[in-house]
């Protein structure tokens, strides 16, 4: 299995559990340019006989004639013959990074550099594989090109607005992480729906901000083709914004707007909501509930 490494060096600021400030940030208030938003890629590959999975987010926004933001790089192993590798004698390692990057701006184009930088996964003995110290974004047309030293990556919008850098590095509680949850059901039409939610959270105080992927899978209860795309089954799939606080030990969120992804099955007509939730005393789930039912979503990180 062969490793992937950007740069060999990069320097990082570690604050206990979280990222410190690195000294000049810029400062002022946000202002409009092409590159600012929240920016995702997923690649998926088979190197070597096992499978590589590289993901990308990146949450950026223009300060005076600064960019700056913050860059979550993951990329993981699987082995494909259930043999477990070298490093952790795991059939899968993932090895996860959190940068802060800031650079200026001109135009379409600017120059990041890791200002700081946090592993939030060990495996001992496995690669590091750590952030690149520079990139060069571009946008062109509707993507964000990333180049970084010999290596570049295709960047989609995913939403328009990032969560603020001076949030994102304050000290967390205990509604940050990443939380799941899932549904099967029959419709009215004796159909099969299957619904998959991932939450991304972020507290900082009583403030609670981030977003949910929701993707829904119907498929055909009596062999009928569906019309929209006729085929047994369609699948569509919508990032929702949310924003909210605690609020005498609650939490109130509320939907800010969503992203449908294009399909033939698509309307992209939805309406957005809100919840009242409680955080169970162990923090590994949480209760929502809103106008029209209520879930449990599982923490997954």
């Amino acid at each position: 299995m062969r490793s992937w490494t950007l740069l060999v060096s990069v320097t990082f600021v570690l604050g206990g559990c979280h990222i410190k400030r690195p000294a000049h940030l810029p400062m002022g208030e946000a202002q409009a340019s092409p590159l600012t938003g929240v920016w995702g890629a997923v690649d998926r590959r088979i190197d070597g006989g096992d499978e590589r999975i590289e993901k990308h987010e990146l949450h950026i926004e223009r300060r005076g004639d600064s960019m700056t933001g913050f860059w979550t790089r993951s990329l993981s192993w699987h082995s494909l013959d259930g043999r477990p590798f070298a490093c952790n004698g795991k059939p899968r390692y993932e090895v996860r990074w959190r940068s802060i990057v800031a650079g200026p701006v001109g135009g379409d184009i600017a120059d990041l550099r890791t200002m700081a930088a946090r592993q939030e996964t060990l495996e001992a003995g496995c690669p590091p594989n750590p952030p690149p110290q520079a990139c060069r974004l571009h946008r062109t047309g509707s993507d964000l090109v990333a180049i970084c030293g010999k290596r570049w990556v295709k960047l989609s919008q995913r939403l328009g607005a990032p969560v603020p850098l001076a949030l994102a590095l304050g000290v967390p509680g205990k509604v940050t992480g990443v939380w799941t949850w899932h549904n099967k059901s029959n419709d009215a039409q004796g159909d099969v729906k299957i619904e998959d939610e991932v939450w991304n959270l972020l507290q900082r105080n009583e403030e609670i901000v981030g977003y949910y992927d929701r993707q829904v899978i119907v498929r055909s209860g009596d062999g009928r083709r569906f019309v929209c795309n006729n085929e047994l089954a369609y699948a569509n799939v919508t990032r929702y914004r949310v924003a909210g606080k605690i609020v005498d030990g609650q939490l109130v969120i509320r939907e800010l707007d969503y992203r449908a992804q294009p399909g033939l099955c698509e309307t992209g007509k939805r309406r957005l909501d809100s919840y009242r939730g409680v955080v169970s005393t162990s923090s590994d789930s949480i209760r929502l509930a809103w106008s029209k039912g209520a879930q449990l979503l599982i923490r997954r990180h």
